[in-house]
């Protein structure tokens, strides 16, 4: 009887009221992406890209909700190789699990880790000239994951919550894939995104 007491004291705790339903986030923006190369004769800057995705948010407590979220998102970069500059995009496409904390009515922060992987082509272009190929072709692996970090700001507009957050991705792995050389590739971004939230509710 004592497992079944907690047992419904631990459902009740993590399912939402009514007051708290689950929520549907929309957001878009831009990143700059933030490679960090070595081993490698070819210098590397960073870039802005852009992209969005939908977050499910499951409120649990007054102050606290989880998040499931899927984005598609360009990362962009640039590489000078022999004195020519190349500008790089990679579309990925990122899973993320975390949790939300709000502070008060307007103010939230947001945590926790992500999986992605490469959605499409690589783009390489350079003064006019264009090409396409798969990431193993431009020298990279197809998996990423890592954690991210993020504040955001909530104007409540009628029937929905008007979201401003800035992100930051943190990319764990060694995304070349020749390190026989030494040669490192790790990919971080930082995002200002803007969004519409429908369905949670604030006390």
């Amino acid at each position: 009887m004592k497992k079944l007491w907690l047992a419904l004291f631990l459902i009740n705790a993590v399912l939402p009221s009514p007051a708290q339903a689950v929520g549907f986030w929309f957001q878009g923006g831009t990143g700059y992406s933030l490679p960090k190369v070595t081993g490698v004769t070819d210098t590397f800057g960073s870039a802005l890209g852009w992209g969005g995705g939908v977050t499910l948010v499951f409120p649990f407590k007054s102050r606290y909700a989880f998040e499931l979220g899927a984005e598609y998102f360009a990362h962009q970069w640039t590489q000078t190789s022999a004195g020519t500059k190349y500008d790089i995009s990679a579309p990925f496409f990122p899973v993320l699990a975390g949790l939300r904390i709000s502070l008060g009515r307007v103010f939230e922060l947001r945590g926790g880790a992500y999986y992605s992987w490469v959605a499409g082509k690589v783009l390489t272009s350079t003064s006019g000239d264009a090409g396409a190929g798969s990431s193993s072709e431009y020298g990279l692996k197809t998996k990423d994951y890592g954690g991210y970090a993020g504040v955001g700001l909530e104007v409540p507009v009628k029937r929905a919550t008007l979201t401003f957050g800035a992100n930051y991705f943190l990319g764990i792995p060694n995304l070349a894939v020749d390190s026989s050389a030494g040669a490192v590739f790790k990919l971080s971004e930082v995002q200002a995104m803007i969004g519409l939230r429908f369905g949670t509710k604030k006390k």
